[in-house]
C-alpha cells in the first residue's frame, strides 16, 4: 500500500510543500531515524503486483479486487474494502481523502472514508475501533522510548500501540535498549 501513494505529490499538493517522506516511522529529522535507509518507491505496478501475489486479484472483472484464498482472515471472494477514519480538519482532510480514494480506485480497492469528529476519533482510536486512520508520531527531547508506541505490551490497557503490532523480537530489543539506559 506505500507503493500506491506518491508521498511526494502528496506533501506537494495535500501539505503545500512542508514535508519529508519518511523511511521509517520516525521523523527524518529524529537521531532514531537511519539516514541510510531509502523511502519506498511509489511504484503503482510493483504495488500491483504484490497485492496479486498476496491472494488479490480482480477475478470476476469488476473492477474491485477479491481475496483469492480462503484462510483464517478472509474468506475466498471477499472484495478488498476499508474505512478510512479521518478527523474534519477542512481542505486538508478533503484532499486527502480525495487523493486515497483515487488511488485506491486505481488499483481495485474500496476506501470508505469516515470523517468524524477528534473526541469521537480519539475514542475510536482508544478503542481499536477503526480498519485505518491518519496519525503522527513525533519525537520529544530527550528522545521518545520506543516502548511508549512499539513494544506489545503497550497494546494492553488502551496503550499508545494503536496498530496492535505485536514482535516479540521487536519487544525483546526495546527491553535492551531500557536496560542500557539504566
Amino acid at each position: 500500500m506505500t507503493m500506491a501513494l506518491d508521498r511526494e505529490q502528496m506533501i506537494r499538493d495535500i501539505y503545500a510543500g512542508v514535508g519529508v517522506v519518511s523511511s521509517g516511522p520516525n521523523s527524518p529529522s529524529s537521531p532514531s531515524s537511519n539516514p541510510n535507509i531509502s523511502p519506498w518507491p511509489y511504484d503503482l505496478e510493483q504495488s500491483k503486483l504484490l497485492l496479486k501475489e498476496s491472494g488479490w486479484e480482480d477475478a470476476d472483472g469488476d473492477g474491485i479486487l477479491e481475496y483469492q484464498k480462503d484462510d483464517e482472515y478472509f474468506s475466498k471472494g471477499t472484495p478488498f474494502k476499508f474505512e478510512f477514519t479521518i478527523t474534519n480538519s477542512g481542505e486538508t482532510s478533503e484532499r486527502i481523502i480525495s487523493y486515497l480514494v483515487g488511488q485506491c480506485s486505481e488499483l481495485g480497492i474500496i476506501c470508505e472514508p469516515k470523517v468524524v469528529d477528534w473526541s469521537y476519533y480519539s475514542d475510536m482510536l482508544k478503542g481499536r475501533d477503526f480498519d485505518a486512520m491518519i496519525m503522527g508520531w513525533s519525537a520529544n527531547a530527550p528522545e521518545s522510548d520506543p516502548k511508549q508506541i512499539w513494544h506489545r505490551l503497550s497494546i494492553q490497557d488502551q496503550g499508545d500501540n494503536f496498530i496492535q503490532w505485536a514482535s516479540q523480537q521487536a519487544s525483546d530489543l526495546i527491553d535492551q535498549i531500557g536496560r542500557a539506559h539504566v
